[in-house]
């Protein structure tokens, strides 16, 4: 189970469950528009970088769309 969490500070936390948590400093998370953030980080365990698309649709919802150089994912993300 893959869970995000955006910090009081802005910036975000990634948890994978086989990878140690990853925490994404809010210098590194970009604002494209009041609702779509990006960024970019190394998953160390492969060497590659991810980047990450977040998109709210509400204050509570939203999708999170994670791409390599070859694959992506997109997780529906809801406030807990």
């Amino acid at each position: 189970m893959n869970i995000l969490t955006i910090n009081a500070d802005s910036s975000v936390t990634l948890k994978d469950g086989t990878n140690p948590d990853v925490t994404i400093p809010s210098n590194s998370v970009t604002r494209v528009s009041d609702t779509n953030y990006t960024t970019i980080y190394n998953d160390s365990s492969v060497n590659i970088d991810v980047k990450l698309t977040l998109i709210f649709s509400s204050d509570i919802q939203g999708k999170l769309t994670m791409e390599t150089g070859t694959d992506s994912a997109i997780v529906d993300i809801t406030k807990k």
